[in-house]
């Protein structure tokens, strides 16, 4: 049976590969935290309610508003830089919260909801696949 201290090194190696920790660095300082987007489901299709969850994403600049984008399959396969807003965001710390609603007019095929993030602490912004179906 594996000692408690190599569990926990193994459950902290795992939160910290998908950026839910931060990891001290030898100078005693945390790395930047990598922001994540969860989606309640990963498939739907015209009136399917998501929500959407974006942990470790840090506000934007003073006076930017939080901001996630949906980039249906046609502006993907096609580097459009058309979206669409997703609105009513929530923020608590390093936390935003939205509900985006898979529109009729999506076409088939996967889509990229992107999350804008601030610099620090987080580096990046946060995104998920979402596959509409008919």
């Amino acid at each position: 049976m594996a000692s408690k201290t190599v569990l926990y090194g193994l459950a902290l190696a795992t939160l910290s590969f998908v950026g839910l920790v931060g990891v001290p660095s030898a100078a005693g300082t945390s790395v930047r935290l990598k922001p994540v987007l969860f989606v309640s489901v990963n498939r739907g299709g015209p009136g399917t309610h998501v929500h959407v969850k974006g942990v470790n994403c840090a506000p934007l600049g003073e006076g930017q508003r939080d901001e996630l984008t949906w980039h249906d399959s046609y502006q993907v396969a096609h580097r459009d830089s058309g979206y669409r807003k997703v609105r009513d965001l929530h923020r608590k710390h390093y936390t935003v919260t939205a509900l985006f609603t898979v529109s009729a007019r999506d076409p088939s095929g996967w889509g990229v909801l992107d999350l804008f993030c601030g610099d620090l602490p987080s580096a990046g912004n946060a995104i998920a696949r979402f596959l509409v179906t008919r």
